[in-house]
């Protein structure tokens, strides 16, 4: 338990984000608990330390916070686009709720949320945007995937892995690209300047 203490002291003072302190902590101490009184309590204080560690991390600069908060507004904002769709069924070439398809959902989101007009379709729509690397996909950045040899498919970016997207198969979903379909068939993404 001394051991887990020292490690907990070391991580909380690295500077790393609070959420990876903790499932480190999580980890170490699932690792070495013995069930006595005095380790559950000492995990109570750490866990607690876990949900106050914010102010043991370095406070944010106000261009960070800018862009932190301006990021968390772009990710609510597309899942309340996605709320509304959510469950339309796949319509090539629809436009409405009656049914949409999977560039279409990109130009009506995007022309809803920050007024910019996009190409209508995805073969047009590849073309648009600089393209951005895999590990720096951001909310908004727009997916593309080759489904076939002359299918493609578009989704839009939203957090931790995850799109939403019209599928042919179920509508407008989120999906996540660990799923093995969409890992496979993930092609490039691009993203719109949207500021």
């Amino acid at each position: 338990m001394i051991a887990l203490y020292r490690k907990a002291r070391l991580f909380f003072n690295c500077g790393w984000p609070p959420s990876i302190q903790c499932y480190y902590i999580n980890i170490c101490y699932v690792d070495t608990m013995k069930h006595s009184g005095l380790n559950i309590l000492l995990f109570a204080i750490l866990l607690s330390a876990c949900s106050s560690s914010t102010d043991l991390q370095k406070p944010l600069s106000h261009a960070s916070r800018d862009v932190t908060t301006e990021r968390a507004s772009i990710v609510m904002m597309l899942y309340n686009q996605f709320t509304h769709w959510q469950g339309t069924s796949y319509r090539y070439g629809g436009l409405s709720k009656k049914g949409i398809d999977c560039s279409g959902l990109v130009y009506l989101v995007y022309e809803d949320l920050f007024a910019i007009q996009l190409p209508r379709t995805t073969k047009q729509l590849r073309r648009h945007g600089r393209r951005v690397s895999f590990a720096h996909l951001l909310p908004g950045d727009l997916l593309f995937f080759k489904t076939g040899w002359f299918s493609d498919h578009v989704g839009i970016y939203l957090e931790d892995g995850n799109f939403f997207h019209a599928s042919t198969s179920s509508g407008v979903r989120v999906s996540s690209l660990e799923e093995s379909y969409w890992r496979q068939t993930f092609d490039m993404a691009k993203r719109v300047d949207i500021f």
